[in-house]
C-alpha cells in the first residue's frame, strides 16, 4: 500500500494538471517489479495554461508513459520514465471555436462547477500529513537524483487561421523522434540523502530534431481528433524517413545533435521550497534555412499577434473580482457590465484560475504567509508591485502584492546556450523551383560563437535574455562566377561581440516596466544590386486590400488623460551602433576599382528618455507646456556624418564634408486618435555643419552612378507600405509637427566658388479636424550672405555680394480626406 500511496502521488503532483480523467483505474500497476503504466492519455485543452501562454490545447495525445521504479534499491539504480507517442496542437485562445448562443449563466456555472474542482484538488492535496508528504518529498528527490528519461515521437504544433495580415492560415511546429535524458548528483550516495544536493541533468543526443514552418496549409483546428493525431504523427522525421517538402516546409531539417546539456538544480537554497534550475548548453554547429515567405509570416505573426490583449482582459477582470472579493461588497452598475463583457470574452478555466488563485492568496495571507512565489504571468496580469517614482516624475502605485498572479511552479532559472558555428540560409520560395531541385541560397549568414543567457527571478517577477553575436559575415546571390559577393562584415578587430542584444520584462531596477539594449561594434555594409533585388521581389506581397482604417476621433476628458498616463507601461530603449559604412558600389556590384558611394557616421544612439529637454519641450510644446506628459520620448544622434564619392586613382570628393553632431528627438503620442494632441513631434538640430560641394559635373557623376544601380524602384513603395505596416510608424491620417534648426549651414558650388551661407528655421505642420486635414510648411532663413572667392587673395573669401537678414517661405493648404 506504501508503494501504491507513493505512486499515487507522485503521479497526482506532476500529471493531474495536465492530463484528462487522471484516476486509480487508468493505471496498470506491476509493484513488485516496480512498473507502472498509462496509456492513451488524452491532454487538458488548459494544460498549457501554467506557462503564461494564452493558447488552447485543440488536441493532445499521450500514446504511453511507462515508468520503472527500482524500489529495492532507490540509491544506486535508476528509476526509468519512458513516453512513446506526444502529440499536440494548440491554437491561439480567440480561434477556438465558441458557441455563442451559450447564455452567460450556463456559462458562469460552468467556471463554478471548474473553480469547486479545483477547491477540491487543493483540499485533497492538503490531507497528506506533513510527515507522509515529507516522506513521499524524499522518495521522489531519490528518483530525480538518478533518473533516465527516454522521449520518442514528439510533435508540437501551433497552427493559426487570422493572426496574420497575410489572411491565409500558416503551422510551426518542432518534431524529435527521439532523445535521452540522465540525470546524477556527480556524488557517490553515502549516508542520508541531503535535500540541497545538487542534480544534474545530461542530455547528450537529439534524434531527428526538426523545425517548420508551413505557410498557407491546411487547417486542421475542425477536424476529427483522430485525424489530427495520425497526421503529426506520420510528419514525425526519423533517420529512415523524411516528409515530402511539400508536407513539411523545414526552417531547421531534420538533423542528429550531438552536445553537452547540464541542468543543475539545487532545493531548499536560501529558505525556499522551490528549486533553483540552471541549463548550460553547448552546440558545435547549427544551420537554418527559412525562405521570404516563411519570414513574411514570421514577421506579421509577431506583430500581429497581439497576447497583450488576453493578459489585459485578465488583469481587469482580477482587479474587478478581487475588489468584490476582498471587501464583501457589490460594485457599482458600471463595473457589473464590465465584468459581464469580460465574462463573456474569457474562458471558463480562465476565470475559474483567477478565482481560485485569489482564494489562495487570500488565506495564505490570513495564516500569515509571505513567502508565495510570482511567475512572469502575474506580472501581466497585475503589474508591477512595488512603489518607486520614476525619472519621469511620476509617483508609480503600491500594488498590493495579493494581486499577484499565483504560480504553483515559479522556479528560478538560468539557462546558458552556447553554439559555436550557426548558419543562416535565405531560400528562394517554393514556387521558383522545379520539382525535386533544391531551393536556391539566396544570402547566407555566417556567425561563430554564439551565446543566448535566459535569466528568470521569482522573486522579482523579472525574466532577462541576452544574446551575444561573435564575428560575423553575411554574404550575397551567387555571381556568375559562382562567387558569394560579402555584404556585411566587422570594420575592426574587436574582443566584444560584434552584436549584443538584452531584452528585460519587469528590470530589477524598477526603472521601467520593459527593457532594451542593442550594441554593435563598427560594421561595413555593402549594397549588392543583384541579391537585394531577389529578396525583394521573392516577398510575399501586401494585399491590396489592406490599408490603414481612420480611427474614430476622440475627445477625451482631463481625468482619463490623467488616469492613461498614470498606467502607461514604460519602455526604456537604447541602440547604439559604434561605426557604420555604408558602400554603393557603381552597377550594384563592388569590385576593387568601382567608383562607389561612401556614407560614414560614428556613435549612433537611438534612446528612450525620461527626463526631457528643457529647451526642446520649449519648441515643440510651447502653446502648452503640460501636453508633454502625454507623450514618450525618444533622442537619435549620431557624430561625424560625411557622404564621400570615391573614384579610382583619383581624388576624393567630399559631397558632404562633415555633420558633427546630429540630434533629432521624436515625441510620440500615447494616443492615435486624440483630436487634441499631435500624433508626433519631432524636432531637429545640427549645431555643426560643414560644407556642402556641389556643382553641375557633380550632380551628373551622381545621377549617372545612380543610374547605375539595379534599385528596386518598381517595388520601392510596396517595401516602405511593408515596413510601415509592420512598425506601424506613419499612417495617412496621423498628424505630425516637425521643427528644423541649423544654426549654420553652407553650399558650395565647386566652378564658380561661390558659398551660400544661412541659418534655417523649419516648422512643418499637418493637423486634423474631423475629416480634414491641413497642411503648413514654414521654412526661415536667417542671416543670408551670398560670397564668391577673390582671386588676388588666395583660400580667402571677398565681401558678401548680397545679405539678407531674413527671408521667409510659407505653404499652406487644406483638403478633406476622402
Amino acid at each position: 500500500m506504501v508503494l501504491k500511496s507513493i505512486v499515487r502521488y507522485i503521479i497526482n503532483n506532476y500529471l493531474k494538471d495536465y492530463i484528462e480523467r487522471l484516476d486509480d483505474e487508468r493505471l496498470k500497476l506491476d509493484l513488485r517489479h516496480g512498473n507502472v503504466s498509462l496509456e492513451n492519455l488524452h491532454l487538458k485543452p488548459e494544460a498549457l495554461v501554467g506557462f503564461g501562454i494564452p493558447v488552447t490545447v485543440v488536441v493532445g495525445f499521450i500514446e504511453k508513459l511507462s515508468i520503472v521504479i527500482p524500489w529495492k534499491n532507490l540509491r544506486s539504480n535508476p528509476t526509468k520514465v519512458y513516453l512513446d507517442g506526444l502529440y499536440v496542437l494548440v491554437v491561439p485562445k480567440n480561434e477556438v471555436p465558441q458557441d455563442f448562443r451559450e447564455y452567460h449563466a450556463e456559462k458562469m456555472k460552468r467556471v463554478q462547477r471548474k473553480l469547486d474542482n479545483l477547491r477540491k484538488a487543493t483540499l485533497d492535496e492538503h490531507k497528506v500529513e506533513e510527515k507522509e508528504k515529507g516522506f513521499f518529498e524524499r522518495t521522489k528527490l531519490q528518483m530525480m537524483q538518478n533518473l533516465h528519461l527516454t522521449l520518442k515521437n514528439f510533435h508540437i504544433s501551433y497552427e493559426t487561421q487570422s493572426t496574420t495580415k497575410l489572411g491565409h492560415p500558416f503551422s510551426f511546429g518542432i518534431t524529435i523522434h527521439s532523445l535521452q535524458l540522465i540525470t546524477t548528483t556527480n556524488t557517490q550516495r553515502i549516508g542520508k540523502i541531503k535535500e540541497h544536493t545538487y542534480i544534474i541533468a545530461k542530455l547528450e543526443e537529439i534524434n531527428s530534431l526538426s523545425i517548420y514552418w508551413n505557410t498557407d496549409c491546411e487547417s486542421r483546428i475542425n477536424k476529427p481528433f483522430q485525424y489530427v493525431v495520425d497526421d503529426l504523427k506520420s510528419k514525425i522525421a526519423t533517420n529512415d524517413f523524411v516528409p515530402k517538402s511539400n508536407e513539411m516546409n523545414y526552417v531547421f531539417h531534420p538533423v542528429n545533435l550531438k552536445f553537452v546539456l547540464e541542468m543543475i538544480m539545487k532545493f531548499a537554497e536560501h529558505n525556499f521550497e522551490k528549486p533553483t534550475i540552471k541549463v548550460d548548453f553547448t552546440i558545435e554547429r547549427m544551420n537554418f534555412e527559412i525562405d521570404p515567405k516563411q519570414l513574411s509570416d514570421l514577421l506579421d505573426f509577431v506583430k500581429f499577434q497581439n497576447y497583450s490583449v488576453f493578459y489585459d482582459r485578465c488583469r481587469e477582470y482580477r482587479q474587478l473580482y478581487l475588489k468584490e472579493f476582498l471587501s464583501n461588497s457589490t460594485l457599482t452598475q458600471e463595473q457589473e457590465d464590465r465584468i459581464h463583457i469580460l465574462e463573456s470574452k474569457l474562458d471558463v478555466f480562465t476565470m475559474a484560475y483567477i478565482r481560485h488563485s485569489i482564494e489562495l492568496e487570500n488565506n495564505q495571507s490570513s495564516n500569515g504567509d509571505t513567502n508565495t512565489e510570482y511567475g512572469w504571468w502575474n506580472w501581466w496580469w497585475s503589474g508591477k508591485a512595488k512603489q518607486t517614482e520614476d525619472q519621469r516624475g511620476r509617483s508609480i502605485e503600491n500594488v498590493n502584492t495579493t494581486e499577484d498572479f499565483f504560480s504553483e511552479e515559479s522556479l528560478n532559472t538560468d539557462v546558458q546556450i552556447k553554439i559555436h558555428k550557426l548558419e543562416f540560409n535565405l531560400l528562394s520560395p517554393p514556387r521558383k523551383i522545379k520539382q525535386n531541385k533544391k531551393k536556391e541560397i539566396i544570402s547566407r549568414i555566417k556567425i561563430d560563437n554564439t551565446q543566448i543567457d535566459y535569466k528568470r527571478r521569482t522573486i522579482s517577477s523579472s525574466i532577462l535574455l541576452v544574446l551575444d553575436l561573435g564575428y560575423f559575415q553575411i554574404y550575397g546571390l551567387k555571381s556568375n562566377e559562382n562567387h558569394r559577393p560579402l555584404m556585411l562584415t566587422s570594420a575592426t578587430k574587436s574582443l566584444n561581440s560584434l552584436i549584443h542584444i538584452e531584452f528585460e520584462l519587469a528590470p530589477t531596477n524598477k526603472v521601467s516596466d520593459y527593457r532594451f539594449l542593442l550594441i554593435m561594434e563598427p560594421l561595413t555594409i555593402i549594397y549588392d544590386g543583384a541579391t537585394i533585388n531577389e529578396i525583394v521581389e521573392n516577398f510575399e506581397p501586401i494585399d491590396t486590400k489592406i490599408t490603414f482604417t481612420n480611427p474614430i476621433i476622440k475627445q477625451r476628458t482631463r481625468e482619463e488623460l490623467e488616469h492613461d498616463v498614470f498606467n502607461q507601461k514604460i519602455f526604456d530603449m537604447t541602440m547604439q551602433i559604434k561605426s557604420l559604412s555604408l558602400v554603393s558600389p557603381e552597377y550594384g556590384i563592388y569590385k576593387q576599382n568601382s567608383n562607389i558611394i561612401l556614407i560614414q557616421f560614428n556613435n549612433f544612439l537611438l534612446k528612450s528618455c525620461f527626463s526631457s529637454d528643457q529647451q526642446d519641450d520649449d519648441t515643440l510644446f510651447k502653446t502648452n507646456l503640460s501636453e508633454r506628459q502625454y507623450y514618450v520620448k525618444y533622442k537619435l544622434i549620431f557624430n561625424d556624418f560625411r557622404i564621400v564619392y570615391l573614384r579610382p586613382d583619383k581624388d576624393r570628393l567630399n559631397i558632404l564634408e562633415s555633420i558633427k553632431i546630429f540630434q533629432m528627438n521624436f515625441y510620440k503620442c500615447i494616443y492615435s486618435d486624440e483630436n487634441n494632441l499631435t500624433d508626433w513631434r519631432i524636432y531637429i538640430r545640427i549645431n555643426e555643419m560643414g560644407n556642402i560641394e556641389f556643382s553641375k559635373k557633380t550632380f551628373k557623376k551622381l545621377n549617372s552612378h545612380y543610374e547605375t544601380i539595379p534599385l528596386f524602384s518598381s517595388t520601392m513603395l510596396q517595401t516602405i507600405n511593408r515596413i510601415n505596416l509592420f512598425f506601424q510608424i506613419f499612417s495617412p491620417y496621423s498628424t505630425i509637427e516637425f521643427y528644423i534648426l541649423i544654426p549654420k549651414c553652407s553650399f558650395i558650388i565647386s566652378r564658380s566658388q561661390k558659398l551660400f551661407e544661412t541659418e534655417f528655421h523649419s516648422h512643418i505642420l499637418k493637423t486634423r479636424n474631423e475629416n480634414e486635414f491641413n497642411k503648413f510648411i514654414q521654412i526661415v532663413l536667417k542671416n543670408v550672405a551670398m560670397k564668391v572667392s577673390s582671386s588676388s587673395i588666395s583660400n580667402q573669401l571677398s565681401q558678401s555680394f548680397y545679405q539678407k537678414n531674413f527671408i521667409q517661405l510659407l505653404y499652406s493648404d487644406s483638403h478633406t480626406k476622402l
